[in-house]
């Protein structure tokens, strides 16, 4: 896996996503509505070509670049509690989430590599992202399906 980022905040839904040398390289943000019972949505921005991913948390449907998909249709399978299926366009990943939810991989369901990992590393969170996932809306597509499914278990 290649591709280190790091969260810099605790709050993985507001923060940038940097490098191990600091350079940003996505920015996260989120507001909450009403005395914190309602998400806004919350908006990823790489800062390398302006790509925009949206998790709308209240409309329940994800966006990259102004293309809006409903979860039901992304989420295709979900095995069990710890694994489920996802698919942006033609590659289905499975994502793979750990019992004690401290770290959350994504893999192509027919292949063996990892492309995306989220793991919990003291005091923030860290995210990696294969170079082998060239695909900008693909790797757009990893980076928000790890933030939503790591916010559905620690926010919703």
């Amino acid at each position: 896996m290649s591709g280190y980022l790091t969260f810099t905040h605790k709050d993985i839904l507001n923060g940038s996503l940097t490098t191990p040398n600091g350079l940003v390289q996505y920015t996260i943000s989120t507001e909450k509505k009403l005395l914190g019972m309602k998400w806004s949505p919350t908006t990823v921005v790489s800062v390398s070509n302006n790509m925009t991913g949206i998790i709308d948390w209240a409309r329940e449907i994800m966006s990259i670049n102004g293309v809006e998909k409903p979860w039901k249709r992304l989420r295709h399978h979900v095995v069990t509690r710890y694994k489920e299926d996802w698919m942006w366009n033609e590659t289905k990943y499975t994502l793979y989430r750990s019992s004690d939810y401290t770290e959350w991989t994504v893999r192509p369901t027919y292949g063996w590599t990892d492309v995306g990992r989220l793991e919990q590393r003291k005091p923030t969170w860290a995210l990696s992202v294969s170079a082998e996932l060239d695909d900008e809306i693909e790797r757009m597509f990893v980076i928000l399906v790890l933030i939503f499914s790591h916010g559905i278990i620690s926010y919703g």
